[in-house]
């Protein structure tokens, strides 16, 4: 189960604690959308993001930011929670240019490429990182 957060934190943080859960259990992330369940609309296993995948960063940091909450789940608003811009960051963070591949995923050696994927992105945008306070908990979409 994952410990949602409860009180406004920077992406910075959100970031860091991806990286942890990765860590924690490496069989669970995978960035391509091969394992997806074929039921999408179905509630997804308990403590697993809502996308339906094993765990992507986008599933992993909507989860912990949707602070119980059934919320809007894809990776645009996800991007927008963190306070990304699409074109020039949430796309660089969500979707790495070797994700749809699938070689290796959920494995010790694949979660340790995603660690290093997201802290490359962090040492390119730390200062909007951990100067953007995220919201948690619900969040009504335009």
């Amino acid at each position: 189960m994952i410990e949602l957060f409860t009180r406004p934190v920077s992406s910075w943080d959100v970031l860091e604690r991806v990286k942890q859960l990765i860590k924690e259990d490496p069989m669970r992330i995978c960035m391509s959308f091969e394992l997806r369940r074929k039921d999408i609309d179905a509630p997804p296993p308990l403590g697993f993001p809502r996308c339906g995948t094993v765990g992507c960063v986008g599933g992993l940091a909507g989860e912990l930011l949707r602070g119980g909450a059934a919320d809007q789940t894809s990776l645009a608003h996800i991007g927008r929670r963190l306070g990304l811009d699409w074109v020039t960051q949430a796309g660089d963070l969500f979707y790495p240019n070797w994700w749809a591949s699938g070689d290796g995923v959920q494995t010790p050696a694949y979660a340790n490429r995603v660690i290093k994927h997201i802290e490359q992105f962090q040492r390119e945008h730390e200062a909007c990182l951990k100067a953007h306070l995220c919201e948690t908990g619900r969040v009504e979409v335009e």
